[in-house]
């Protein structure tokens, strides 16, 4: 039986929390640097010496702070109970797209019991229904130390034989530990980004000429698809916190169903989603200072906003430029192609249809922005 498992090794440790710079110190009085005293040749020697002791002092404290942050970090990646596991079967409909309420609600379940310090094992035995949105969704979580918190995971594949093909076809094994790691797909591509306020087109390419390929079998580029990846990297980084700037986690799973042309796409981020985000919350404030709050206190509801949002009315950009920030506008725009269906956002408590802009409210959050499209023939 294939099992698989995930934990957070020292490397996954520095790419989360990386550390402090080198402690480091540099007085020279022969020339030869420019720190120190300024003026080094007036500097007497009980000056001198009170400097020195000074500076050791402050990067002894560095150190045994850098000592007590590692020990804590250490202490807390470590389990109660290394061989202990809360087990946790996933929804018979293990489908985010088709099955939204409950797999939001199951991960709702999952981070409680990794907030509770309790260990993981992800259930699949039992799946009726898998899609690969689910794939995505899942490999994202258990890479994600915010939801995990740093303990360990394990799970295993799903018993009906074209589900576990699936489950290896989409590269999943390729992100986690397992002692059988089957070829995967290479009509499939599992992506996983860390960047820094910049889009990667040549992903978007790659991606782009993948699926062009499987469904309308030639090399060319296909201009909407290639312009939807890259809005959704941009916004990335337009529907972060703006208190938290810097490296943006995303994937991208392209999936070429083998029994048909039919080319899925799953990109999401587990940021804070497009209704937390900083523009958009400035939005809701001019509201409340406005006649406009008054008149329609439901134009703080974000199904109110959905409208707003794809119109560009809400600019999702940090900067003040009119021509940033298009990315939803566009994305709605893209969907209206008649070869790609069944495009679906589903961000903090809002499901969206594109282009129809049908919403649904959520009763279960689902935290970050979770895009879903198609490419047919």
């Amino acid at each position: 039986m294939l099992k698989w498992h995930y934990k957070l090794m020292e490397t996954n440790l520095k790419e989360s929390t990386p550390g402090h710079p080198p402690i480091t110190t540099n007085i020279s009085f022969n020339g030869g640097s420019k720190t120190g005293f300024r003026n080094k040749k007036k500097c007497k020697k009980k000056d001198l010496k009170k400097y020195l002791k000074r500076k050791a002092e402050k990067t002894l404290r560095k150190k045994r702070k850098k000592k007590r942050k590692a020990k804590t970090q250490r202490l807390f990646l470590t389990a109660l109970d290394s061989s202990s596991y809360t087990e946790k079967p996933v929804p018979s409909n293990f489908s985010l797209i088709n099955n939204t309420e409950e797999v939001v609600s199951y991960f709702k379940d999952v981070g409680r019991s990794f907030a509770n310090r309790e260990q993981v094992e992800f259930n699949l035995e039992d799946t009726e229904q898998l899609s690969p949105d689910a794939i995505a969704l899942l490999v994202a979580k258990v890479k994600n130390l915010n939801f995990t918190h740093g303990l360990n995971i394990k799970g295993n594949k799903p018993k009906k034989a074209e589900l576990e093909k699936l489950f290896h076809d989409s590269g999943f094994l390729e992100h986690v530990n397992s002692r059988y790691n089957p070829p995967k797909n290479e009509n499939n591509l599992l992506i996983h980004q860390r960047t820094h306020k910049k889009v990667h087109p040549e992903i978007a390419k790659q991606v782009g000429v993948l699926a062009v390929g499987h469904t309308f079998k030639n090399t060319s580029i296909f201009q909407p698809i290639y312009k939807i990846m890259i809005e959704c990297m941009a916004n990335t980084d337009n529907h972060a916190n703006i208190h938290a700037e810097g490296i943006h986690d995303w994937w991208l799973f392209a999936y070429c169903d083998p029994n048909t042309n039919v080319t899925s796409f799953s990109f999401l981020d587990l940021g804070i989603g497009i209704f937390n985000s900083n523009p958009v919350n400035t939005y809701k404030q001019k509201l409340i200072t406005t006649i406009e709050k008054v008149t329609d206190v439901s134009l703080r509801n974000n199904l109110k906003l959905v409208p707003k949002l794809f119109s560009g009315e809400i600019y999702t950009s940090r900067t003040k430029d009119k021509t940033r920030g298009q990315g939803l506008p566009t994305l709605k725009e893209c969907s209206e192609n008649p070869h790609i269906k069944n495009f679906t956002i589903i961000t903090n408590n809002v499901k969206i249809e594109l282009p129809s802009l049908i919403t649904v409210e959520l009763k279960n959050k689902f935290n970050g922005t979770f895009l879903y499209w198609e490419l047919h023939p």
